[in-house]
């Protein structure tokens, strides 16, 4: 059985308080148990915190990085996997306003801004109204009115019955 050894540096604020703790394998930003990167606030409020497999953002249970407001609201929240962002059941990054309301949600996979349901990109004003929607698909942007007519649902093929007679519909362009 290999024995594997993280190392951790941790720095401390002049009060004592931690300021941050990271583990290390091999140099690179690692742990495979836990976050391996994580910082505090003078305040004993967490700021941050990482989750690395060999340097580079990775979680496959959750969010790979969180940052959070001194107050321990958190601020802003992200998914990686393999260091792109990933999420296949929702948004991949989020930000927020002080008060908790949604500033930015971004939907990807595998680094690619995509939604195939809506906007890919959406920010909001702090009182809730939206500042702007993006349409990606596989990162590659696309107007409201093209993502509608890509994702319309086409009649080509179908096959319908008038008066005992099988027609087989073709699409017609305009």
């Amino acid at each position: 059985m290999k024995t594997v050894e993280l190392k951790c540096k941790q720095e401390f604020y002049d009060t004592k308080q931690i300021r941050f703790e990271t583990y290390y394998l091999n140099g690179k930003c690692h742990n495979d148990n836990g976050h391996a990167y994580r910082r505090w606030y003078e305040n004993g409020q967490v700021a941050s915190e990482g989750y690395y497999l060999n340097g580079t953002y990775h979680n496959e249970n959750g969010s790979a990085y969180r940052q959070f407001y001194n107050n321990g609201q958190i601020f802003h929240e992200a998914y990686y996997l393999n260091g792109k962002y990933h999420n296949d059941n929702g948004p991949a990054y989020w930000e927020y306003y002080d008060n908790g309301q949604v500033m930015i949600e971004k939907y990807h996979l595998n680094g690619k801004l995509h939604n195939d349901n809506g906007p890919a990109y959406q920010k909001w004003y702090q009182d809730g109204r939206v500042e702007s929607e993006v349409y990606y698909l596989n990162g590659v942007k696309l107007s409201k009115e093209e993502f509608e007519k890509r994702n319309a649902p086409s009649c080509a093929n179908k096959q319908v019955v008038i008066d005992g007679v099988t027609y087989i519909l073709t699409q017609v362009k305009e």
